[in-house]
């Protein structure tokens, strides 16, 4: 198989498909919403993104996982193009489609601190820390109105995500470390773990940690360089540190945390980089190595080891599976792979029109007229008005009578 091609022809069917659809269309990156909260007592301001493939029409409607993203109005935009990125390689995708839901910051003192505290790293006295300590009750906020709206309005699947920067680190360091935790993963980006004189880190050393060790919950944590020297010795350096090697005391979540330096990022350029870190760390191994070439077989078996190892259901993209096996079907004339790569469509989508209409196409192609009749029949009851399908069909027909 010759993989240049494949990718070419991958990448002209991707801007056929993308880019001359339609002319002078904005490019919208998602929506502002605003809601209540009885249990802060305020209006909230929500973004939301939905990813590229959720209002698709051709492929089978699926549910999307969700990524929570603190101090939204500074972090929205950049975390929509990575995740963007990411999850639309074709055949190289790093991980799956997000929902991401973007919490405006109020009051980052009130709503990301566990305690009240009023005393900085260096030991001074700050007034604005006197609203400190309600991230518990931000947290309810998230778990018992933000997320259940989220739930109702749009598709989604369970796995949530929580990322948040400086004071947004150590709420989601915090909520990592609870008995409770609310989410599958979670990136800490340079979180401020200083807070309270380092009382993440004591409670992680205390005897009331214990955190379950057949957890699949994983958290990537971030540090920049704060500090004007060689050798960062700030507060914000240390208890990162002294947090980590806390964390990595405890054999049955150590390897489930990473915690990675970046000494040429400071405090505010660190986001960038620690997005895209943070959530290939969570999905490590999500991308399929050799999958140009591999069987459906070993694409299926892959997605199902990735799935025990995340605690997630996930399934190989339909349109994906549905692009190479056109591959095989039209250019390299391997019609056999191309209908195991159709059938593995209908198999994961069920309710897709489309996945038993790339099978009957091939069936047809293969002589299989019987099989091909029947899908196009299926197809045709999951979408009635496909002209195309509907032709196709009184063709078979046509032929069997001819015989």
């Amino acid at each position: 198989m010759n993989f240049k091609n494949i990718g070419l022809f991958l990448f002209f069917l991707l801007v056929l498909n993308t880019g001359f659809s339609q002319k002078n269309k904005d490019i919208v990156i998602g929506k502002e919403v605003t809601m209540f909260s009885d249990t802060l007592n305020q209006e909230r301001t929500i973004l939301i993104h939905l990813p590229k493939s959720y209002n698709d029409t051709i492929y089978a409607p699926k549910n999307y996982p969700l990524l929570f993203l603190l101090d939204a109005q500074e972090h929205f935009e950049l975390a929509t193009g990575i995740l963007n990125f990411m999850s639309n390689r074709l055949d190289s995708k790093l991980i799956p489609e997000f929902i991401i839901v973007g919490i405006k910051s109020e009051n980052r003192i009130s709503d990301y601190t566990p305690t009240n505290s009023t005393i900085n790293p260096e030991g001074v006295f700050v007034d604005a820390f006197k609203v400190s300590g309600n991230s518990n009750k931000f947290l309810s906020f998230v778990e018992y109105e933000l997320l259940p709206k989220i739930r109702k309005d749009y598709r989604t699947a369970p796995f949530k995500i929580l990322t948040g920067h400086s004071l947004g680190g150590l709420i989601v360091a915090s909520d990592y470390i609870s008995d409770g935790s609310l989410f599958d993963g979670y990136i800490a980006i340079d979180p401020s773990l200083w807070w309270d004189d380092g009382l993440l880190t004591k409670f992680v050393q205390s005897s009331e940690f214990n955190q379950e060790e057949d957890s699949t919950k994983k958290m990537y944590i971030s540090g920049a360089n704060n500090s004007n020297s060689i050798i960062d010795t700030t507060a914000m350096r240390v208890n990162q540190e002294k947090f980590y090697k806390a964390i990595k005391s405890k054999l049955n979540i150590a390897s489930k945390v990473k915690y990675e330096i970046f000494e040429n990022e400071d405090h505010g350029t660190i986001p960038l980089p620690s997005i895209y870190k943070g959530l290939q760390f969570i999905f490590e191994n999500y991308k399929m190595n050799g999958m140009l070439g591999a069987s459906a077989n070993e694409i299926q078996k892959h997605f199902n080891n990735i799935s025990q190892t995340l605690g997630m259901k996930l399934r190989p993209e339909e349109r994906v599976i549905d692009i190479l096996g056109n591959y095989f079907l039209e250019s390299t004339n391997e019609i056999e792979k191309a209908i195991s790569y159709f059938e593995l469509n209908v198999t994961n989508y069920p309710n897709s029109y489309h996945a038993y209409y790339s099978l009957a196409i091939a069936e047809s192609t293969y002589g299989q007229l019987e099989k091909a009749k029947l899908n196009y029949e299926k197809s045709l009851e999951l979408k009635p008005d496909n002209i195309i399908a509907q032709e196709n069909l009184k063709k078979l027909v046509q032929a069997s009578r001819d015989k």
